[in-house]
């Protein structure tokens, strides 16, 4: 992905793969860009790996100057080993949700809900020890 210059930059660091384990996520800027790389074809067939397009989503996140290009993007069909990903509105990606619109409130949610739940049986345990 460095070596064919797809990717994005976040803040000033030029990134076109998040990788931990045997979870990645692919970040061209274009869905042209996605398409044209094969990125997960080239390394499959160097290395004894395979991808999994019913694991696979696509999440695209449109720009909120150019919110247009979402209905655009969501017709393309993109594939690994010429099967299909689906393209979602959201996904949780290593524990984080990412969106479409690019919103943190469904993660912030998700985690204050946690916390409260969280509390609540830590008081009930403080109570219990306490009888």
């Amino acid at each position: 992905m460095c070596a064919a210059k797809i990717g994005c930059f976040i803040g000033t660091m030029f990134t076109g793969i998040l990788a931990y384990a045997d979870n990645i996520a692919l970040l061209p800027p274009t869905a042209a860009q996605l398409m044209l790389c094969g990125a997960c074809e080239t390394y499959a067939a160097e290395f004894p790996i395979s991808f999994n397009a019913s694991k696979s989503k696509c999440v695209v996140c449109s720009s909120r100057r150019m919110p247009k290009e979402l209905n655009f993007v969501c017709d393309v069909k993109f594939t690994v080993n010429g099967n299909r990903i689906e393209v979602v509105q959201s996904w949780s990606h290593l524990g984080h949700i990412i969106t479409t619109d690019m919103d943190d409130i469904r993660d912030i949610d998700r985690f204050t809900n946690w916390l409260v739940r969280s509390t609540m049986y830590f008081v009930h345990f403080i109570r219990l020890t306490q009888l």
